[in-house]
């Protein structure tokens, strides 16, 4: 049984997060220059901590507005009125991709959004 037990010990185990996980994960995290966002399972490693994964904790809300027909003011209107959608939702929190070309992305800051650095998309279908 023993040398069964450590068999298993090499392996990521996924188990769902507790409050109590959150610091030593963020700590975790910070050592690998990485940000934590809305940890829902703890990856665990001979008892370490060595990952999260977020799974759908966080709503992602994609835009596209026509660059030549909408104004700037236009733009500010209709993300207002879908952060408003996204509260009575009871959403808490709200990522919203924005892509190196997008016109918004150096106002984003501005907007009370948190640029996570740059990422890639990933979709696929199950």
């Amino acid at each position: 049984m023993s040398m069964e037990h450590d068999v298993f010990k090499q392996f990521v185990r996924l188990r769902p997060a507790r409050e109590q996980d959150i610091e030593p994960l963020q700590a975790a995290a910070a050592r690998d220059n990485h940000r934590v966002l809305a940890p829902t399972h703890i990856a665990t490693k001979d008892g370490q901590i060595v990952g999260y994964v977020s799974m759908g904790a966080v709503p992602v809300t994609h835009v596209w507005m026509d660059t030549q027909q909408v104004r700037a003011r236009d733009s500010l209107s209709v993300l207002t009125t879908i952060e408003n959608l996204a509260s009575i939702r009871g959403w808490g929190l709200m990522c919203l991709p924005c892509s190196d070309q997008s016109p918004y992305l150096g106002f984003m800051d501005k907007f009370g959004y948190s640029n996570l650095g740059k990422m890639n998309f990933c979709v696929k279908s199950l």
